[in-house]
């Protein structure tokens, strides 16, 4: 016992585990429906919530088959494979057998507490994991673990502090997508769909947009191998935009570069160590610079971010004429266009590990106006450094909640009920 009122139980005593499972994959019937299936990959994110699935079922499957619907508010945790991520449903959703789903015993706790009480002990139930092959946590994992647990109102209180963190993580989050939402609007309304330039073209003022910025887009259309474009925009082969780059790393330790690039995962623990044995064969890599590579046939492509890195020798590194495209926007032209790229491989290539260099040289892309290229820049370096600043928010209210987890799981942090 940790305070007056706290009491142990085991974690078995306070919660009702729900299994879940697969409707039958060759019944058109059971998919593509309006509910939710959730598997790990759904919800480990990093968020509290989780409000969506890649897969949905339909009401058929739930009555068919051992999946079983969650409701808005209960737990779920991942108990195969990647065990221990732990999720609050934002709807009702059913989920596959690799996890469990969680509901609290009323008058012992709350979901929303109940929700920190795993994340509190999540390191314990990842220590008593069973199976040869995967590591599982089983219905007797929960019966090994004992919590101490406050009365209601304390629980109530707790999972109203850490839970405010969590909402503002959550809200910061849905601003971002929301940001990053505007970008990709204004990106397709101005380069692909050429609104400010219909506009015109029919003398109206382009919707939301002022004076200044409307007179920087032509008022009429021009034929080009790409059909209609707005008049005095280029066709330009890659080209004059592109330099290839053959610069390496060096002799400088591996830990001093982290390669983040838009759309590729290129640093994780493999990596590191093939950088750490061979460092003068990787390629360096700087901010602006672009990436293409191949993997199973694939196209990986992406924009660095980040000051310095490097990547293996299998990806091809190309420098930007900035005079001619800025390469935000390049790689947001690229990655629209991205179906028009599958063709660069190298034929000789084993397993699609190489593209053809000088194929995709020869390519050609649409170049704006510099003076709109300029426009859409400054819009879209002020959403970015709001979406930065969103993240850097969010990290420090994590790092905050997670101190504040373990000594208001443990009650080395008084609560006092009447502020809540």
């Amino acid at each position: 016992m940790t305070e007056t009122g706290w009491n142990n139980y085991r974690l078995s005593d306070i919660l009702i585990l729900i299994g879940g499972g697969t409707p039958r994959t060759t019944n058109p019937d059971y998919w593509n429906g309006a509910i939710p299936w959730l598997s790990v990959a759904d919800f480990n994110q990093g968020f509290r919530y989780v409000y969506s699935s890649e897969k949905t079922i339909t009401p058929k499957a739930i009555e068919e088959s051992s999946t079983t619907l969650l409701k808005k508010g209960q737990l779920i945790i991942s108990a195969r494979g990647t065990v221990g991520v732990i999720a609050q449903l934002g709807c009702d959703m059913a989920f596959n057998q690799s996890c469990y789903g969680i509901t609290a015993r009323e008058n012992l706790t709350t979901n929303d507490f109940l929700y920190y009480i795993l994340q509190y002990e999540v390191s314990r139930l990842k220590q008593i994991t069973h199976g040869g092959v995967f590591d599982t946590i089983t219905r007797d994992t929960f019966e090994q673990i004992s919590v101490d647990l406050p009365p209601l109102p304390t629980q109530r209180a707790i999972a109203h502090i850490l839970g405010s963190f969590d909402d503002k993580i959550e809200l910061n989050h849905q601003m971002n997508e929301t940001l990053e939402a505007i970008e990709r609007a204004i990106f397709l309304s101005w380069f692909v769909d050429f609104d400010p330039v219909r506009s015109r073209a029919e003398s109206r003022q382009p919707t939301g947009m002022d004076n200044e910025t409307a007179k920087l887009f032509p008022n009429q259309f021009e034929d080009s191998e790409f059909g209609e474009i707005p008049a005095g925009w280029k066709i330009e082969s890659f080209k004059k935009i592109l330099q290839y780059s053959t610069e390496r790393i060096g002799t400088e330790k591996a830990t001093e570069y982290s390669a983040t690039i838009t759309g590729l995962t290129l640093r994780d623990e493999r990596f590191n160590k093939q950088l750490s044995k061979s460092r003068e064969k990787n390629k360096k890599i700087v901010n602006g610079d672009l990436v293409f590579g191949l993997s199973r046939k694939i196209v990986n492509f992406g924009l660095m971010k980040e000051t310095i890195g490097s990547v293996s020798p299998v990806y091809e590194i190309f420098k930007v004429n900035r005079e001619v495209y800025i390469p935000e926007l390049l790689e947001m032209q690229i990655r629209y266009d991205m179906p028009n790229y599958i063709d660069i491989l190298k034929p000789s290539a084993r397993e699609g590990q190489a593209i053809d260099r000088e194929y995709l040289l020869s390519k050609t892309i649409l170049v704006p106006d510099m003076r709109v290229q300029k426009k859409f820049f400054q819009i879209y370096s002020t959403l970015q450094q709001k979406i930065a600043s969103n993240e850097q928010q969010s990290r420090t209210l994590a790092q905050i909640r997670d101190a504040l987890l373990p000594k208001l799981m443990s009650g080395e942090i008084h609560i006092d009920n009447n502020l809540f």
